[in-house]
């Protein structure tokens, strides 16, 4: 049996996962202390303040009751923050979220869908 069967973590590549991460974060305070930020911003500045000013790559998620806003708030920020972004919905029609990006870019007031 050999070391990928037991599960045995590979020297080698922790070394270079623990390079990556100190390289990402030497990077992220020398931009920092230049005035930059390290990632996307959401374009919401006191949203920003709370998130430390600026969004860190990788999977976010939005949680809240319905009707609060949470499609629309991501959706703004996919929009705005200058970063790649997937919007993933368990709970939207593509034909409804097509709709809010149509409404949003023409900035067009559609109201709730027929039978919502």
């Amino acid at each position: 049996m050999n070391l990928i069967q037991m599960n045995v973590p590979n020297p080698a590549r922790v070394g270079d996962l623990k390079t990556l991460l100190l390289g990402e974060e030497e990077t992220a305070r020398a931009l920092k202390l230049s005035g930059q930020k390290p990632g996307p911003v959401t374009g919401f500045m006191s949203f920003d303040e709370e998130l430390g000013g600026f969004l860190c790559f990788g999977v976010h998620t939005l949680l809240a009751a319905p009707g609060a806003g949470k499609t629309s708030l991501a959706l703004q920020i996919a929009a705005q923050c200058g970063a790649p972004c997937l919007y993933v919905t368990s709970e939207m029609r593509r034909g409804e979220l097509l709709r809010r990006l149509i409404a949003r870019e023409t900035r067009t007031f559609f109201g709730a869908a027929p039978g919502r």
